[in-house]
């Protein structure tokens, strides 16, 4: 867009006001008046807005009044340029917690959302004249935001519902990680190979008669829920993704430790830890973004982290992109239900009803229930015909559909019709993939590869010598926490009789020094997340400062107490 479409007058209030190609981008009488009410749409307790068009920055301004963290996002690369010769927009853009995409792929507006407290609520703002003059870009911007919106509401909740699970896995895992490998270790060490990816749904009962055979021609990653069906087809996987952190999951691997010693496991370091125990293999072990996870992770060297999606298919579809399989093929990954039916059939979730079933509950109402108890939608598959899905594989199908979008070069495909329609996954036959070549003598010679990697000689005593320091950290942040608690208690009570409590509030000035500048405060601030983001939501709310303080203490209390109850002290 040239500056000629562009144009700048004063409006009746005194202010400057725009037009681009002809179009008002602010009010003639008063923009700053027209951003003020814009902006008092935004929900209270929004963490992160998303501003779509940047105009002359008066709805900017008026958005960080309300939240804590704005980012800008215009279609118009010169539009920042055209502001600035008109206004001084320094004190807005200077700021931390403000960022800018200018042009440009909206997809890059995935990592200005990564930031920001887990759970963070996003509130997309469009400001019209904006989006009026490039509706296709901000078309989809806004699909984008809303579809991240989605996955950080889903981390939110797993966070509240599986922190604690996490650390109390990781602690348990510690045994563990010195001898596990790095993903970057295993990088590009299958190039060229077809991989094989087997999921848990009920389509995978088609390809399960032709596996032996499908073994020779590729490398076969199988997610947990489906390890068994192959055991029990007689092929054993040559790798098990196993990086669900519940232990209910772990169910589905009883029995398969005795034939799966060659198998590699890919777990990552807050796995559950009866996936170790039930199987025996050489484990390659990916980052996570737990900070008692890196601590550790560091420890002994871990290398890598899987850009998942939240689902154990998604970790074996990401691992056979690191290894550099080419097609990468999925088997069993449906998305939805054919057939009306969630799992495939010998699987735990099918055989666990009937276990369970009486005359007054039979096997089919837990059936009906698995199927019925969440929001159903009709989607199609790759067949073009109607099938069944839900929200929650709206979210991973999302993430497929992105991945497979960037990995077009690895021909990406599908060996089920009946599976979910993924934009980018073509369909393949089975006398297709059979005509791929034989691989198995590859594939041997890569594992035995892996297998051979070394442990570090040094990770047992780095991983001592870093729990012992972490113990040492979070003793020092209990006793300072008590310390601010018992200063926050006694203020609140002094103003209350009317007194000055200048030395409670002294007192705690210097405890918050000192936990600041100390260590191990990143580590416990993870399962301190939804008070933090309440806490930073209500910044500019009217409140009492020294109950939020001594809830902040309290949490901070919890928070140790609880690492202290899990992580060896060495």
């Amino acid at each position: 867009m040239s500056v000629s479409h562009w144009r700048v007058e004063k409006a009746r209030s005194g202010e400057l006001t725009a037009y681009l190609n002809g179009r008002a981008l602010h009010s003639k009488f008063d923009p700053r008046r027209e951003a003020e009410k814009a902006a008092a749409v935004i929900p209270p307790g929004t963490g992160i807005v998303v501003l779509a068009g940047l105009g002359l920055g008066y709805t900017a301004e008026a958005i960080l009044k309300r939240a804590p963290t704005l980012i800008i996002a215009e279609a118009e690369e010169e539009a920042l340029e055209r502001l600035l010769a008109v206004r001084d927009m320094s004190s807005l853009l200077g700021k931390p917690n403000v960022s800018l995409l200018l042009g440009g792929n909206p997809d890059s507006i995935q990592s200005l959302l990564a930031g920001g407290p887990v759970g963070a609520a996003i509130y997309y703002l469009p400001w019209k004249p904006s989006v009026q003059a490039n509706p296709q870009w901000y078309s989809q911007l806004e699909k984008i935001v809303h579809k991240t919106t989605r996955r950080r509401e889903v981390n939110a909740n797993t966070l509240k519902r599986f922190g604690g699970l996490w650390v109390r896995n990781l602690a348990a895992n510690r045994a563990v990680l010195p001898a596990a490998i790095s993903i970057d270790a295993v990088d590009g060490l299958f190039k060229d190979i077809p991989a094989l990816i087997l999921a848990g749904g009920p389509s995978l009962e088609e390809v399960l008669p032709h596996l032996k055979e499908l073994s020779r021609h590729c490398l076969l990653i199988t997610v947990d829920t489906a390890l068994r069906a192959l055991l029990r087809a007689g092929v054993v996987p040559d790798i098990v993704a196993a990086v669900d952190p519940q232990y209910w999951n772990t169910r589905h691997l009883d029995c398969c430790g005795a034939e799966t010693g060659r198998t590699l496991i890919l777990a990552e370091t807050a796995t559950h830890p009866a996936v170790f125990r039930r199987l025996t293999g050489r484990c390659i072990m990916t980052r996570t973004r737990f900070p008692l996870g890196a601590l550790f992770e560091d420890a002994v060297g871990l290398r890598g982290e899987l850009r998942a999606g939240g689902s154990v298919a998604t970790a074996a579809w990401e691992l056979g992109r690191r290894l550099g399989c080419r097609p990468l093929i999925v088997a069993g990954l449906d998305l939805g239900f054919p057939r009306r039916l969630t799992h495939y059939s010998g699987s735990l979730q099918r055989e666990r009803p009937h276990y369970y079933s009486r005359r007054t509950s039979p096997a089919e109402t837990a059936f009906f229930h698995a199927l019925h108890d969440m929001p159903l939608s009709t989607v199609k598959d790759m067949a073009g015909q109607p099938l069944l899905s839900s929200q929650r594989m709206d979210i991973y199908h999302a993430w497929f559909t992105e991945s497979v979008q960037s990995l077009a070069e690895r021909n990406p495909s599908i060996l089920n019709s009946q599976s979910r329609y993924i934009e980018g996954m073509a369909l393949i036959t089975l006398d297709k993939l059979l005509r791929l070549g034989e691989f198995r003598p590859q594939i041997d010679r890569a594992i035995s590869e892996i297998n051979s990697i070394p442990c570090p000689p040094e990770a047992e005593l780095q991983l001592d010598t870093v729990s012992s320091e972490l113990t040492q950290a979070l003793r020092r942040l209990q006793t300072l926490a008590e310390h601010g608690h018992k200063a926050a208690v006694s203020a609140a009570k002094k103003v209350r009789r009317g007194e000055n409590p200048a030395k409670q509030l002294a007192a705690m000035e210097a405890v918050d020094r000192e936990i600041l500048k100390g260590r191990g405060l990143e580590v416990i601030s993870f399962l301190m997340q939804p008070l933090i983001l309440e806490i930073t939501a209500a910044a500019d709310t009217p409140g009492d400062p020294l109950e939020t303080s001594k809830r902040l203490y309290g949490e901070i209390l919890n928070s140790v107490r609880y690492h202290l109850g899990y992580v060896p002290a060495r």
